[in-house]
Protein backbone atom coordinates (compact mmCIF):
# COMPACT_ATOMS: atom_id res chain seq x y z
CA UNK A 1 0.00 0.00 0.00
CA UNK A 2 1.33 3.70 -1.01
CA UNK A 3 1.74 6.68 0.99
CA UNK A 4 -1.43 8.21 -0.73
CA UNK A 5 -3.55 4.97 0.25
CA UNK A 6 -2.56 4.84 3.33
CA UNK A 7 -3.27 8.46 3.98
CA UNK A 8 -7.01 7.98 2.06
CA UNK A 9 -7.10 5.29 5.00
CA UNK A 10 -6.45 7.25 8.00
CA UNK A 11 -8.89 10.15 6.59
CA UNK A 12 -12.02 7.45 7.05
CA UNK A 13 -10.93 6.22 9.98
CA UNK A 14 -10.88 9.65 11.34
CA UNK A 15 -14.40 10.68 9.87
CA UNK A 16 -15.68 7.35 10.68
CA UNK A 17 -14.33 8.49 14.82
CA UNK A 18 -16.12 11.71 14.55
CA UNK A 19 -19.29 10.56 13.39
CA UNK A 20 -19.18 8.06 16.11
CA UNK A 21 -18.55 10.76 18.84
CA UNK A 22 -20.82 12.76 17.32
CA UNK A 23 -23.40 9.88 17.51
CA UNK A 24 -22.39 9.10 20.92
CA UNK A 25 -22.36 12.50 22.46
CA UNK A 26 -26.09 12.90 20.81
CA UNK A 27 -27.14 10.09 22.10
CA UNK A 28 -26.30 11.11 25.47
CA UNK A 29 -27.61 14.64 25.33
CA UNK A 30 -31.00 12.67 23.80
CA UNK A 31 -30.53 10.58 26.73
CA UNK A 32 -30.64 13.26 29.46
CA UNK A 33 -33.18 14.95 28.02
CA UNK A 34 -35.32 12.14 28.20
CA UNK A 35 -34.29 11.29 31.83
CA UNK A 36 -34.95 15.35 32.89
CA UNK A 37 -38.52 15.09 30.71
CA UNK A 38 -39.02 11.75 32.87
CA UNK A 39 -38.65 13.17 35.79
CA UNK A 40 -40.61 16.36 34.99
CA UNK A 41 -43.65 13.66 34.09
CA UNK A 42 -42.89 11.61 37.41
CA UNK A 43 -42.72 15.57 40.00
CA UNK A 44 -46.18 16.73 38.29
CA UNK A 45 -47.60 12.71 38.31
CA UNK A 46 -46.57 13.43 42.43
CA UNK A 47 -47.79 16.35 43.43
CA UNK A 48 -51.17 16.59 44.26
CA UNK A 49 -53.49 19.60 45.92
CA UNK A 50 -56.22 18.54 47.75
CA UNK A 51 -59.11 21.61 47.84
CA UNK A 52 -60.80 22.12 50.89
CA UNK A 53 -64.09 20.14 50.56
CA UNK A 54 -62.11 17.11 49.82
CA UNK A 55 -60.19 14.24 51.37
CA UNK A 56 -57.29 12.85 49.16
CA UNK A 57 -56.59 9.72 50.88
CA UNK A 58 -52.93 7.86 49.99
CA UNK A 59 -52.09 4.38 50.69
CA UNK A 60 -49.29 2.83 49.74
CA UNK A 61 -46.35 0.02 51.13
CA UNK A 62 -46.82 1.70 54.52
CA UNK A 63 -49.59 0.88 56.69
CA UNK A 64 -50.32 4.27 57.98
CA UNK A 65 -53.08 6.51 55.70
CA UNK A 66 -52.00 10.25 54.66
CA UNK A 67 -55.04 12.62 54.76
CA UNK A 68 -54.15 15.48 52.62
CA UNK A 69 -57.26 18.45 53.23
CA UNK A 70 -56.84 21.81 51.43
CA UNK A 71 -52.94 21.43 51.36
CA UNK A 72 -50.28 20.22 48.52
CA UNK A 73 -48.37 16.70 49.47
CA UNK A 74 -46.60 14.36 47.27
CA UNK A 75 -47.01 10.75 46.25
CA UNK A 76 -45.08 8.33 45.22
CA UNK A 77 -46.72 7.54 41.14
CA UNK A 78 -47.55 3.61 40.50
CA UNK A 79 -46.66 2.89 44.21
CA UNK A 80 -49.08 4.89 46.27
CA UNK A 81 -52.88 4.96 45.45
CA UNK A 82 -54.74 7.88 45.71
CA UNK A 83 -58.58 8.18 46.28
CA UNK A 84 -61.07 11.24 47.05
CA UNK A 85 -63.49 11.74 49.76
CA UNK A 86 -66.11 14.44 49.85
CA UNK A 87 -65.92 16.57 52.54
CA UNK A 88 -68.61 19.70 51.27
CA UNK A 89 -72.59 19.68 53.19
CA UNK A 90 -75.01 17.68 52.02
CA UNK A 91 -78.51 18.72 51.78
CA UNK A 92 -80.76 15.46 52.72
CA UNK A 93 -84.75 16.13 52.25
CA UNK A 94 -86.22 13.61 54.40
CA UNK A 95 -90.13 12.60 53.47
CA UNK A 96 -91.05 9.18 54.48
CA UNK A 97 -93.36 7.94 51.63
CA UNK A 98 -95.82 6.50 54.10
CA UNK A 99 -97.69 7.72 57.00
CA UNK A 100 -96.10 7.26 61.10
CA UNK A 101 -98.48 6.63 63.37
CA UNK A 102 -97.73 8.29 66.47
CA UNK A 103 -98.13 7.59 70.35
CA UNK A 104 -101.92 8.65 70.01
CA UNK A 105 -102.29 6.60 67.13
CA UNK A 106 -102.83 9.56 64.19
CA UNK A 107 -100.94 8.30 60.94
CA UNK A 108 -98.77 12.16 60.19
CA UNK A 109 -96.63 12.78 56.95
CA UNK A 110 -93.12 14.73 58.09
CA UNK A 111 -91.16 16.69 56.09
CA UNK A 112 -87.39 17.79 57.11
CA UNK A 113 -84.44 19.34 55.59
CA UNK A 114 -81.45 17.84 56.85
CA UNK A 115 -77.43 18.62 56.05
CA UNK A 116 -74.71 16.06 56.80
CA UNK A 117 -70.94 15.73 56.08
CA UNK A 118 -68.09 13.36 56.30
CA UNK A 119 -66.97 13.65 59.97
CA UNK A 120 -63.35 15.71 60.29
CA UNK A 121 -61.89 13.86 63.21
CA UNK A 122 -59.39 11.01 61.57
CA UNK A 123 -61.87 8.06 63.06
CA UNK A 124 -64.87 9.19 61.73
CA UNK A 125 -62.97 10.06 58.03
CA UNK A 126 -61.54 6.05 58.18
CA UNK A 127 -65.12 4.96 58.93
CA UNK A 128 -66.28 7.34 56.21
CA UNK A 129 -63.62 6.44 53.45
CA UNK A 130 -64.75 2.48 53.78
CA UNK A 131 -68.37 3.46 52.95
CA UNK A 132 -68.25 6.31 50.47
CA UNK A 133 -64.38 6.31 48.95
CA UNK A 134 -64.63 8.32 45.50
CA UNK A 135 -68.39 7.84 45.49
CA UNK A 136 -70.85 11.74 44.67
CA UNK A 137 -72.73 13.52 46.90
CA UNK A 138 -75.98 11.89 45.89
CA UNK A 139 -74.17 8.05 47.12
CA UNK A 140 -73.74 9.77 50.66
CA UNK A 141 -77.03 11.85 50.13
CA UNK A 142 -79.15 8.64 49.91
CA UNK A 143 -77.71 6.85 52.32
CA UNK A 144 -77.85 9.17 55.11
CA UNK A 145 -82.00 9.71 54.05
CA UNK A 146 -82.61 6.08 54.96
CA UNK A 147 -80.84 6.06 58.10
CA UNK A 148 -82.45 9.67 59.32
CA UNK A 149 -86.19 8.39 57.90
CA UNK A 150 -85.73 5.40 60.29
CA UNK A 151 -84.92 7.39 62.89
CA UNK A 152 -87.48 9.97 62.32
CA UNK A 153 -90.31 7.00 61.86
CA UNK A 154 -89.08 5.88 65.89
CA UNK A 155 -89.42 8.94 67.15
CA UNK A 156 -92.93 9.77 65.55
CA UNK A 157 -93.56 6.52 67.36
CA UNK A 158 -92.91 7.69 70.67
CA UNK A 159 -94.42 11.23 70.11
CA UNK A 160 -97.95 12.53 70.76
CA UNK A 161 -99.32 14.66 67.69
CA UNK A 162 -100.00 18.18 69.75
CA UNK A 163 -96.41 17.39 71.48
CA UNK A 164 -94.83 17.40 67.89
CA UNK A 165 -96.55 20.15 66.40
CA UNK A 166 -96.07 22.57 69.37
CA UNK A 167 -92.62 21.52 69.85
CA UNK A 168 -90.58 21.24 66.75
CA UNK A 169 -87.45 21.90 68.17
CA UNK A 170 -87.49 19.03 70.69
CA UNK A 171 -88.47 16.55 67.76
CA UNK A 172 -85.81 18.10 65.94
CA UNK A 173 -83.71 17.40 68.95
CA UNK A 174 -84.37 14.23 69.59
CA UNK A 175 -84.24 13.10 65.83
CA UNK A 176 -81.00 14.24 65.91
CA UNK A 177 -79.33 12.73 69.20
CA UNK A 178 -81.30 9.15 68.07
CA UNK A 179 -79.52 9.68 64.49
CA UNK A 180 -76.38 10.58 65.87
CA UNK A 181 -74.58 7.21 66.61
CA UNK A 182 -76.01 5.63 63.46
CA UNK A 183 -74.67 8.33 61.41
CA UNK A 184 -71.39 8.09 62.79
CA UNK A 185 -71.18 4.46 62.11
CA UNK A 186 -71.10 5.68 58.57
CA UNK A 187 -68.67 8.07 59.40
CA UNK A 188 -71.07 10.74 58.84
CA UNK A 189 -72.28 13.27 61.58
CA UNK A 190 -75.53 15.70 61.85
CA UNK A 191 -74.54 19.29 60.41
CA UNK A 192 -78.35 20.63 61.12
CA UNK A 193 -81.67 19.09 61.24
CA UNK A 194 -85.09 21.48 60.80
CA UNK A 195 -88.32 20.31 60.71
CA UNK A 196 -90.42 22.04 57.44
CA UNK A 197 -94.42 20.68 58.28
CA UNK A 198 -96.28 17.75 60.11
CA UNK A 199 -99.47 16.63 57.62
CA UNK A 200 -102.13 14.15 58.85
CA UNK A 201 -104.94 12.24 56.35
CA UNK A 202 -108.14 13.37 58.93
CA UNK A 203 -107.48 17.07 59.57
CA UNK A 204 -106.51 17.17 63.39
CA UNK A 205 -103.72 19.26 62.82
CA UNK A 206 -105.63 21.85 61.14
CA UNK A 207 -108.67 21.56 63.92
CA UNK A 208 -105.59 22.05 66.54
CA UNK A 209 -105.12 25.20 64.93
CA UNK A 210 -108.48 26.21 64.30
CA UNK A 211 -108.61 25.57 68.77
CA UNK A 212 -105.45 27.78 69.12
CA UNK A 213 -107.26 30.26 67.09
CA UNK A 214 -110.57 30.06 68.97
CA UNK A 215 -108.14 30.06 72.29
CA UNK A 216 -106.42 33.55 71.09
CA UNK A 217 -109.76 35.33 70.21
CA UNK A 218 -111.43 34.46 73.75
CA UNK A 219 -108.41 35.11 75.61
CA UNK A 220 -108.14 38.46 73.52
CA UNK A 221 -111.86 38.96 74.29
CA UNK A 222 -111.27 38.53 77.93
CA UNK A 223 -108.46 40.89 77.74
CA UNK A 224 -110.82 43.60 75.92
CA UNK A 225 -113.33 43.27 78.91
CA UNK A 226 -110.88 43.02 81.40
CA UNK A 227 -109.72 46.46 79.97
CA UNK A 228 -113.20 48.16 79.57
CA UNK A 229 -113.70 47.11 82.86
CA UNK A 230 -110.31 48.69 84.64
CA UNK A 231 -110.96 51.47 82.39
CA UNK A 232 -114.67 52.03 83.87
CA UNK A 233 -113.28 51.12 87.46
CA UNK A 234 -110.78 53.65 87.23
CA UNK A 235 -113.42 56.37 85.24
CA UNK A 236 -115.95 56.06 88.37
CA UNK A 237 -112.93 56.31 91.06
CA UNK A 238 -111.73 59.32 89.38
CA UNK A 239 -115.11 60.93 89.40
CA UNK A 240 -115.46 59.76 93.12
CA UNK A 241 -112.42 61.50 93.79
CA UNK A 242 -113.62 64.67 91.80
CA UNK A 243 -116.91 64.50 93.43
CA UNK A 244 -115.46 64.16 97.06
CA UNK A 245 -113.17 67.12 95.62
CA UNK A 246 -115.73 69.35 94.78
CA UNK A 247 -117.91 68.59 98.29
CA UNK A 248 -115.59 69.28 99.90
CA UNK A 249 -114.20 72.38 98.59
CA UNK A 250 -117.78 73.54 98.60
CA UNK A 251 -117.77 72.72 102.78
CA UNK A 252 -114.61 74.75 103.09
CA UNK A 253 -116.17 77.74 101.19
CA UNK A 254 -119.73 77.21 103.25
CA UNK A 255 -117.49 77.17 106.87
CA UNK A 256 -115.65 80.28 105.83
CA UNK A 257 -118.29 81.65 105.06
CA UNK A 258 -120.40 80.58 108.15
CA UNK A 259 -117.35 82.03 110.15
CA UNK A 260 -117.55 85.30 107.80
CA UNK A 261 -121.29 86.15 108.76
CA UNK A 262 -120.64 85.08 112.62
CA UNK A 263 -117.00 87.88 112.62
CA UNK A 264 -119.50 90.30 111.09
CA UNK A 265 -122.15 89.61 113.36
CA UNK A 266 -119.70 89.39 116.28
CA UNK A 267 -118.39 93.29 114.76
CA UNK A 268 -121.55 94.99 114.86
CA UNK A 269 -122.69 93.30 118.55
CA UNK A 270 -119.67 95.04 119.52
CA UNK A 271 -119.99 98.20 117.38
CA UNK A 272 -123.50 98.58 118.76
CA UNK A 273 -122.40 98.04 122.64
CA UNK A 274 -119.79 100.56 121.99
CA UNK A 275 -122.14 102.86 120.38
CA UNK A 276 -124.87 102.11 123.26
CA UNK A 277 -122.04 102.43 125.48
CA UNK A 278 -121.03 106.12 124.17
CA UNK A 279 -124.19 107.33 124.44
CA UNK A 280 -125.30 106.75 127.58
CA UNK A 281 -121.85 108.43 129.06
CA UNK A 282 -122.88 111.18 126.91
CA UNK A 283 -126.70 111.25 128.43
CA UNK A 284 -124.67 111.27 132.21
CA UNK A 285 -122.46 113.79 131.12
Amino acid sequence: MDTKEIEISHTIDSKKTRSKIKYIALASIVGIVLALAALVVIICMSYIKAPPNQAYLISGPRKDLRIIVGKAGLRIPFIERLDKLYLGAIGVDVKPQSAVPTADYINVWTDANVNVRIGTNPELMGIAAKNFLNQPAKAISDKAREVLEGNMREIIGGMKLTEMVQDRQKFAEKVFSNAAPDMAELGLEIVNFNVQNFRDENGVIEDLGIDNIEAIKKAAAIAKSDARKDVAVKEAENERIANEAKVNAATQIAEQNNALEIRAAELKSQSEVERAAADMAYGIQ
